[in-house]
């Protein structure tokens, strides 16, 4: 296929009606000053209506050529500037194979007399099978429509006309939407700002901005700020922001940096979010769960308590009472790494990778025939045995592991192999070559598996919905005789969060 665009043989001689003078849309194209398009790349024809022939050549250089013309004709009136670019995006175009739709904008120099002109080409590859002018070669052609920038589009007026159009555009948006400088000096902001602040116009450009924060949150806001306008960084960050009413209301606050083609920030845009009723509510929500968890810890107390205090007096159960506490303490200490940031979390080394954090929920169940309790869960008599690939875990990740891990491990004691002595589970990481972590649960030796259960769980139902939106983790679950196996493909990156 000849991409040169060069060597010209007439675009007519193989689609004799692509082009009839009487077509109504080429009239009209013609009216709007619309140029319609054809290029033959087998040919090396480049064909269009008579507005096409004007803006590629001016009213006086269309007269000055015969058409079809040669495909390099149009490259020789790109701007050089434009040229290569233009040249490769033609190439990749006809080379792609897929029917691509494009829009490029570029220059062309006409004659002296119609100087230099901005355009903008849009158009598709049209392949043979999908068009009813077939060449004889079964080759893709270039077709579309060309336009000349609007003088008004670029002029005061006009400039005017989309100023206020996008004022309007930022007006009516409920955030508060601001503007700055690449060197971070605030100068706009919308009216959703001033109407929120109840500050006078233009009192908060510049660096004034800041004092509207809540006193301690006016360093950490500087410093991100600072740190995007030094790397380039898209700046998020949550703050709490005075009110008309001199409530401090959180606030999120984000922006992005606006480039020129060579990488270069020309400025920034960003917006403020009011968030302080779901921020409330996620404060509601943290104060009930950890009630809750201090209310489970405890019963944990008490039940140990108990049966401390039973064993006292009866020394016939007093190894079996010893055991039961053991597995309650087990049972508590697992329970604190469940919580979001507990303390556990961060002090223990080994609740930061997956397999380490697993080792220490599952504790409790690795304990061999005899009721004594194995701290190796990979020796062959533990019940419950880890290996595999390991990978880093965050606290938000870790929640929802630790929620999975204890349902499947409840249930196994419940109704799958760990409810029989001769039981056991097998849990195994897997780092896949597309950045996935694959962690397998295998039961066996438990009661058969008769198939999945005709419902499911109020625990089932909140650890899936863990997986699937904090782990982002695709579950498979095969209900085999043997026993259940439970599959968890998660991306990586997920499990730092």
């Amino acid at each position: 296929m000849n991409h040169n665009l060069s060597a010209a043989r007439p675009l007519r001689s193989r689609s004799d009606d692509a082009l009839p003078e009487g077509n109504l849309l080429v009239l009209a194209a013609d009216a709007a000053e619309v140029g319609l398009w054809w290029f033959d790349p087998v040919a090396d024809a480049l064909d269009g209506n008579t507005a096409f022939r004007e803006i590629l050549l001016g009213q006086s250089g269309r007269y000055d050529h015969p058409w079809p013309l040669a495909g390099g004709t149009l490259l020789a009136h790109v701007h050089p500037e434009d040229r290569e670019r233009v040249r490769n995006r033609v190439r990749a175009l006809l080379s792609d194979g897929t029917g691509a739709r494009f829009k490029e904008s570029f220059r062309l120099l006409r004659s002296k007399s119609d100087g230099v002109v901005r355009v903008i080409a849009a158009g598709k590859v049209i392949l043979p099978e999908a068009s009813d002018h077939r060449d004889r070669t079964h080759q893709p052609c270039l077709a579309g429509t060309i336009r000349a920038h609007s003088r008004e589009d670029q002029s005061p007026a006009g400039m005017v006309t989309d100023r206020a159009r996008l004022e309007a555009i930022l007006n009516t948006m409920p955030q508060m939407v601001w503007s700055a400088r690449p060197d971070g000096y605030h100068d706009y902001y919308n009216d959703r700002w001033y109407e929120f602040t109840g500050v006078p116009y233009g009192s908060t450009d510049g660096e004034a901005w800041n004092g509207m924060f809540h006193p301690d949150d006016q360093a950490r806001a500087w410093e991100r700020w600072r740190q995007s306008l030094a790397t380039g960084e898209p700046y998020e960050i949550e703050y709490r922001l005075r009110r008309h009413d001199g409530e401090y209301r959180w606030t999120l606050g984000r922006a992005l940096p606006i480039r020129n083609p060579d990488g270069t920030i020309e400025r920034w845009f960003g917006t403020c979010t009011d968030i302080h009723d779901l921020k409330t509510s996620e404060e509601q929500r943290e104060l009930i769960s950890r009630e809750l968890s201090h209310r489970i810890k405890n019963i944990f107390a008490v039940v140990t308590s108990l049966v401390a205090l039973a064993s006292r007096k009866d020394e016939a159960v007093r190894p079996f009472a010893t055991a039961l506490v053991q597995r309650l303490n087990s049972l508590a200490h697992a329970h604190a790494y469940i919580q979001p940031h507990s303390p556990l979390n961060e002090a223990d080394p080994a609740s930061r990778t997956v397999l380490g954090l697993l080792r220490i929920l599952a504790h409790p169940y690795m304990h061999e025939q005899d009721g004594q309790s194995s701290s190796d869960s990979s020796s062959d008599d533990a019940r419950l045995a880890i290996a595999g690939d390991d990978a880093p875990v965050g606290a938000g990740a870790g929640t929802a592991l630790a929620l999975i891990i204890h349902e499947l491990a409840t249930n196994a004691v419940k109704y799958g192999s760990l409810s029989r002595p001769e039981g056991y589970v097998a849990i195994r990481g897997e780092l896949l070559p597309d950045d996935q972590f694959r962690l397998t649960w295998q039961e066996r030796g438990g009661p058969t598996v008769q198939g999945p259960p005709a419902h499911r769980g109020f625990g089932t139902v909140l650890a899936h919905r863990g997986a699937t939106g904090r782990l982002g983790a695709r579950i498979e679950q095969d209900w085999d005789e043997a026993g259940l196996t439970v599959r968890l493909t998660m991306p990586v990156e997920n499990l730092t969060r």
